[in-house]
């Protein structure tokens, strides 16, 4: 909204100096026209495409406030990122979240504004409704005459001047004094049939629509009055041409004796063309028809050129600053520079680790976190020991496929006496690495990811699956899904997808021959080279059985095709039925 509030503002505003420089020495037509680019920055979308040009660039504050709501949650609002250690009891603040929002940054401030922007939207409606109401009731009362021409013309006795109604099926209307003069009853109906050929009628909606839109813009209201005021120029304009110069200045005396004098705002809402208004509209209209304005190449030139450079920088977005990932981090926050110390690229992989500062030399080392960045293969191995630890937080996934990790201590013990501001400390960290990462150029949330999607659902793989439970003699049990991660049906291969234990743990299998090659990768790789091995899902099950287990007497009692809705329900009944609670 702002954007739109912003672009157009400035649209408008060069259209009214171009209006008044130009008066006279551009046709009346081309100056109509031009409105129409208001029309589109209100009714289409905010931004087509970024440019440099966009008066967007220079609005201070214009990249947008962050939505409380509306934003990814980061590390240090997941309850799976601790607040302090284990070990030492929690203090400070739950959340950065609990700090003061203002109300814009609700769903209750956004629903508040909402609201009070509909009910200004449904009062103008409302008066728009009452004002053409008013209007067809005057006009119903009309007689037709027989004018030989294609529009029906009739005689209206409250009109206070000559003029079109009607979308679909537009009529002309005209008043009794109309009738006094043949060359006045000329003069008007050309007038109205050159609205007719104008589409004015149409225009006069779409201007109803932008002032009902936007009923709290000041400037669209002017605009609105402008442009209808240059609807009537273009008018005059355009009967003149086809009257001939020689009925200029009689023209121009019918509208004195005809045109009503005064005019009320919803006026504006009406959406028939009638030839009321001010006293200077009417001023501004005879001074023109008198003076033989004439269309001069370099006016023209001047008001295309102005148009098309207010247009390139108002249809076009602000560029987004694109800083890289590294240059986020190359600089501390200044509120974490007491508190913190970084060392940057300790390796390959991991690009920073954190430390609090006041026990970075003690006997508590001080560890607060590392920021990772893996490669595909490297979060799928990894995936299943930090999910079972608990000591990671998802930060995003790059357009390149690299994921951003947070991994955090789930037994490192700190200095009691420094607990408040190590939690501080934490905290902070956590938010300026999840800002860095979301804020990046390319990085999506891990959400979005096909992937990690595919990690959080009931099973890894969509198509077939087997579900298999192992009972060994005096253990728990352990429940199998199978899946067909290459080729479905008969031809396509088994892998063991995850396990579950009696106690509602759910291992995803990652293979191990894998290693620097993607999951998927790699079972396809297996589909073409060893397919008919790996067809046999029971023979699959107790390989990977013995391979991890070592118990080659263990048999499966049973192995059954079931959905993935059939393994998700398996999955939280066995959490409910430890005590582990519902399912995620």
């Amino acid at each position: 909204m702002l954007e739109r509030m912003v672009t157009s503002s400035v649209l408008i505003l060069v259209l009214c100096a171009l209006r008044v420089l130009l008066r006279g020495r551009v046709s009346a037509r081309v100056m109509y026209a031009l409105w129409l680019l208001v029309a589109l920055r209100l009714l289409l979308p905010a931004g087509l495409v970024e440019s440099p040009a966009s008066v967007m660039n220079v609005v201070p504050g214009a990249q947008g406030v962050e939505e409380t709501l509306g934003r990814p949650a980061t590390p240090a609002e997941n309850p799976a990122f601790p607040e302090t250690a284990p070990a030492l009891p929690q203090s400070g603040p739950e959340s950065v979240a609990d700090a003061p929002v203002t109300p814009a940054g609700t769903a209750a401030g956004r629903e508040f504004w909402l609201v009070v922007w509909a009910a200004g939207a449904l009062a103008v409606a409302v008066w728009f409704l009452a004002v053409n109401l008013r209007l067809r009731a005057q006009l119903r009362r009309a007689r037709r005459l027989d004018t030989g021409g294609k529009e029906p013309v009739y005689v209206a006795e409250e009109l206070p001047s000559p003029c079109v109604a009607g979308l679909f099926r537009p009529a002309i209307y005209v008043t009794p004094p109309c009738l006094e003069d043949e060359r006045r009853m000329r003069h008007v109906l050309t007038h109205e049939r050159t609205h007719l050929r104008h589409a004015d009628p149409l225009w006069a909606w779409v201007r109803c629509l932008c002032l009902a839109l936007y009923w709290f813009h000041p400037l669209v209201w002017v605009a609105a009055c402008l442009s209808r005021r240059d609807c009537e120029l273009a008018c005059d304009e355009g009967t003149v041409a086809r009257l001939g110069e020689e009925e200029r200045i009689p023209y121009g005396r019918t509208l004195v004796d005809l045109v009503a004098v005064g005019a009320a705002p919803g006026d504006l809402l009406q959406t028939a063309t009638t030839m009321a208004g001010r006293h200077s509209a009417i001023r501004e209209r005879v001074k023109l028809i008198a003076r033989r304005p004439r269309m001069l190449a370099a006016g023209l030139a001047a008001a295309v050129l102005a148009a098309g450079i207010a247009a390139v920088c108002t249809f076009t977005a602000r560029t987004e600053e694109t800083r890289t990932l590294e240059e986020y981090l190359a600089e501390l926050p200044e509120e974490l520079a007491d508190s913190v110390v970084v060392e940057r690229d300790p390796d390959e992989d991991t690009l920073l680790v954190c430390y609090h500062a006041p026990d970075y030399t003690s006997g508590y080392g001080g560890y607060l976190c590392s920021l990772l960045s893996l490669e595909r293969a490297d979060f799928e191995r990894e995936y299943d020991s930090w999910e079972m630890s608990g000591g990671w937080d998802y930060l995003g996934v790059s357009g390149e496929g690299r994921y951003y990790i947070l991994q955090t201590p789930t037994d490192v013990q700190f200095d009691p006496a420094n607990q408040e501001g190590y939690a501080a400390a934490r905290k902070g960290v956590a938010a300026w690495l999840a800002d860095a990462v979301r804020e990046s150029a390319g990085t999506i949330p891990m959400e979005e990811d096909p992937r990690w999607r595919s990690f959080q659902a009931a099973c890894t793989f969509p198509g077939e699956h087997w579900l298999a439970k192992a009972v060994p003699p005096g253990g728990m049990e352990y429940y199998f899904v199978l899946s067909q991660p290459a080729g479905q049906g008969e031809g396509g291969i088994w892998c063991v997808d995850r396990w579950i234990t009696g106690q509602g743990d759910n291992r995803i299998v990652h293979p191990k021959g894998a290693y620097s090659t993607p999951m998927e990768a790699y079972y396809a790789r297996q589909q073409r080279d060893n397919r008919a091995a790996w067809s046999d899902p029971e023979q699959v099950l107790l390989d990977y059985w013995q391979e991890n287990f070592g118990w080659q007497y263990v048999r499966p009692e049973s192995m059954v095709p079931v959905t993935e809705a059939e393994v998700e329900a398996l999955v939280e009944a066995l959490r409910m039925e430890s005590g582990i609670g519902e399912a995620d």
